[in-house]
């Protein structure tokens, strides 16, 4: 009986934080859909046709000032892109230059319904026990 009162203490608290990063989520999407800005990223440094690039990328914002995408933040399939020399098309939020999307990124659905229903679910079930408990 305390191992599921417990796990519905843990819905009740992952509810809240599920249904915030949901809501986090659907306010960048939405940022990227109405101000987002499409330029053209380029290596920064000496690519080899035939081989994936390995290194950061770099790319001018409309201000004029140049932007650096970590390495680690490239994803194989744009890394892969280069092997043909092909241009890297990426969107950018002019108020956040570093906050990057490339142009194969798919948007997730945010999914409210989820964390709500583990929230509710969570304080019924716990409700039941505490009813069941007097």
């Amino acid at each position: 009986m305390w191992l599921l009162r417990r796990v519905f203490l843990i819905m009740i608290v992952l509810g809240p934080i599920g249904i915030y990063e949901s809501f986090q989520l659907h306010r960048v999407n939405r940022l990227f859909q109405y101000h987002g800005v499409t330029t053209f990223a380029q290596p920064d440094g000496p690519v080899v046709k035939g081989q994936s690039y390995q290194g950061p990328l770099v790319f001018r914002t409309e201000a004029g000032d140049w932007i650096t995408i970590p390495a680690g933040h490239v994803p194989m399939s744009i890394r892969e892109s280069f092997r043909e020399l092909k241009k890297v098309e990426v969107k950018y939020l002019p108020e956040e230059p570093s906050t990057v999307r490339f142009s194969d990124w798919e948007k997730p659905d945010p999914g409210f319904f989820q964390p709500i229903l583990l929230f509710v679910a969570g304080v019924v079930g716990f409700a039941i026990l505490a009813r069941n408990r007097r």
